[in-house]
């Protein structure tokens, strides 16, 4: 296939999946559901529909520009997707498959369901589609891999894929920065950064960076509307209790929002249901802190960076890890020319 006829290929199943009936679609949103508890049909949804929008022929068009019609080398990539949050492996699985490379894609116990659907509905719209994907159950046979888990799993990946090109991504997390005067609008969108998927992702805000007497109640109120719908779902309910009876018995200082916790922290990566927070005295004092701590941040929120609201709508251009996918893959070949792998 040609650059064009694989833009063309996935530009049908980015219409295909926005004009889908969504009701039609429950069996299957239900079904990752079950697969994964935290994946409730809403949530899928809003996944569901963010990787649509990217998937338009003038966007392809634009993010493959300096790409060539055909790979020099043709790649088998091996990859290995986290599985937290509905569809997270998309970036990678259209990475591959676009550039006219093969995909090995591990079966995720977490997240198979919806990436299946995809990699099937993609072989009907081009079945020369199919010689080039699969998803199996062990990773043999690769010139290259690109493996997404826990700063331990990242340890294990380091080593079994040592031998081979490779990305190897390990926890992140996003923070907010505030100033203090942000509409109860922009609070209120900061909820979706922070509370979407329910904080699962590497994207999800669980760090705040606040001016010294911050208004917590104000900030509080806003999030307010969410409690309910959060406290239904009872893994979260449960890491709820559970963090605040830890942090009662410990006798920690937190602020309780009746279903997430506030907690004062230097730590960046914060248990599900707590957001830690952290003060700055001046912007430069704030920027300092994330340039600090930058291998940890996947995205920043706030005035001047990443808009309330969007930190879980990347662009294909917002790379995991800020390693970009498609250089990446260009140096895979390099790489496997001169080895003659």
């Amino acid at each position: 296939m040609t650059k064009k006829e694989r833009i063309e290929a996935f530009a049908k199943l980015g219409a295909f999946m926005r004009s889908s009936d969504l009701p039609a679609l429950k069996q299957l949103f239900r079904k990752a559901h079950i697969e994964n508890p935290w994946f409730t049909e809403e949530y899928t949804e809003r996944a569901w529909q963010n990787v649509a929008q990217l998937l338009c022929a003038e966007t392809l068009s634009i993010w493959l520009t300096n790409e060539p019609e055909q790979p020099e080398n043709k790649l088998t990539v091996g990859v290995v997707p986290a599985g937290n949050i509905p569809l997270v492996v998309f970036h990678d699985w259209l990475s591959v498959l676009i550039t006219g490379h093969n995909l090995l894609l591990k079966k995720s116990s977490k997240d198979s369901a919806l990436i299946q659907f995809l990699s099937e509905k993609l072989c009907e719209i081009e079945p020369r589609f199919t010689k080039s994907l699969q998803m199996v159950s062990i990773l043999k046979n690769i010139h290259a891999a690109i493996a997404t888990g826990s700063d331990n799993s990242a340890r294990y990946f380091e080593q079994y894929f040592d031998k081979y090109p490779h990305i190897i991504r390990k926890n992140r997390v996003a923070v907010a920065v505030l100033d203090g005067q942000e509409s109860e609008n922009e609070l209120f969108e900061l909820a979706t950064d922070v509370f979407l998927y329910f904080g699962l992702g590497c994207r999800n805000v669980c760090k705040l960076l606040i001016p010294l007497g911050y208004d917590f109640k104000r900030l509080l109120d806003c999030w307010q509307p969410l409690a309910a719908q959060m406290l239904t779902h009872n893994k979260y309910a449960n890491n709820y209790d559970y963090n605040k009876a830890i942090l009662l018995l410990n006798r920690e200082a937190f602020f309780d929002g009746c279903f997430c916790l506030l907690k004062p922290s230097e730590a960046w990566a914060a248990p599900t249901s707590v957001i830690f927070y952290d003060f700055y005295q001046s912007k430069e004092q704030a920027e300092k802190k994330l340039g600090a701590n930058k291998d940890l941040i996947q995205a920043i929120v706030g005035k001047n960076y990443i808009p309330f609201g969007q930190a879980q709508a990347p662009s294909l251009t917002d790379y995991a890890d800020g390693i970009n996918t498609l250089a990446f893959l260009k140096s895979a070949q390099r790489s496997v020319q001169n080895t003659g792998a």
